[in-house]
């Protein structure tokens, strides 16, 4: 029996003059509403873009912190702030002192390790706590070959996403110093004006108080976290850890960074000056509004930068209880 085969077809009836085509004007509009359609998504493309580089950026913090709970529940107390002159800085030792930051004795505890090891124990030897001694001091980490080297790498967790400038207007911070001159408080960055582009850079500085330690007792008073050779810990924070600021953001000066900082040396920040007026010597953010930081306990929390400069001070002290606001 043959199989018939069934074909099953559509035919199109042409008619002439009933295709219709987009006018100009009607083209215009809806070229138009697609504008005003991406106008609409940009925006919120980009805000969210921001909001995972602020996240990742709070991240980092967080992870800095616990870095540094870290290192306490080793040494019973937190790193120092930096290495700097002894007993306090004037502008007579500046230079003197090994000046590395807080940020190379946390690299352990920041699967930075293979990064700590090749330094100069004489300059970071974070297995002999005694190093923190105020009558120790050492060769500026700049003048030590295996310091130096180290210092040229990159580490990615010290690095706010958003900061993507790659030019400072004079170049790179070694360590940066506070220190009391003729009753007025001076904050000092020393700096490479050569071949700074390539040194590893931090966004992320110990909070230091109101203007660290430097001998006088009403701002002294108002000391925070991170000082020259510090020797802070849990018992030191009679605020509070969850009132205390211990990191925070700053970018060396905006719109145009003056200065970058190098996680190797600059490792304290003072807040006696506010922050949100773009200056190196003041905590500040590529965020819009706000500055970043860690908090003691762990935690991390944006800071408005309309905040007032006394509420500042209060929270970057470790004791100021209901001491009165820092001095002018």
């Amino acid at each position: 029996m043959r199989q018939q085969c069934h074909v099953s077809s559509v035919r199109a009836r042409s008619r002439g003059g009933e295709f219709r085509a987009f006018t100009l004007i009607e083209l215009l509009v809806v070229i138009g509403i697609i504008g005003v359609l991406m106008g609409m998504l940009l925006p919120a493309v980009q805000g969210s873009r921001e909001s995972a580089r602020r996240t990742q950026c709070m991240n980092n913090l967080k992870n800095i912190s616990l870095a540094a709970h870290e290192f306490h529940d080793s040494f019973k107390q937190f790193p120092p702030g930096f290495l700097g002159p002894t007993p306090t800085p004037n502008s007579q030792n500046l230079q003197q002192g090994q000046h590395v930051g807080s940020m190379v004795f946390l690299l352990p505890y920041l699967e930075q390790g293979n990064l700590h090891r090749p330094i100069d124990s004489k300059v970071a030897d974070y297995d002999n706590i005694s190093l923190y001694d105020l009558k120790k001091e050492g060769t500026p980490w700049w003048n030590r070959t295996q310091a130096w080297e180290t210092a040229h790498e990159s580490v990615a967790v010290l690095r706010c996403p958003d900061d993507t400038s790659t030019r400072a207007n004079h170049g790179m911070g070694a360590s940066l110093v506070t220190q009391m001159n003729d009753g007025c408080i001076n904050v000092t960055i020393l700096w490479f004006c050569s071949r700074p582009a390539d040194l590893g850079r931090t966004n992320y500085l110990g909070v230091a108080g109101a203007v660290g330690v430097v001998g006088c007792p009403t701002w002294d008073n108002h000391e925070g976290i991170f000082t020259n050779r510090s020797k802070s810990s849990f018992a030191s924070i009679r605020d509070g850890a969850s009132n205390t600021l211990m990191f925070g953001e700053a970018v060396g000066g905006t719109p145009q960074p003056e200065f970058f900082y190098s996680w190797m040396g600059v490792g304290a920040m003072p807040t006696a000056f506010g922050f949100g007026q773009g200056k190196w010597w003041q905590f500040d953010s590529c965020h819009p509004g706000v500055v970043q930081f860690a908090v003691a306990d762990g935690s991390a929390t944006a800071v408005s930068k309309h905040i007032d400069k006394n509420v500042l001070v209060a929270l970057s002290g470790m004791r100021e209880g209901t001491q009165s606001a820092a001095p002018h």
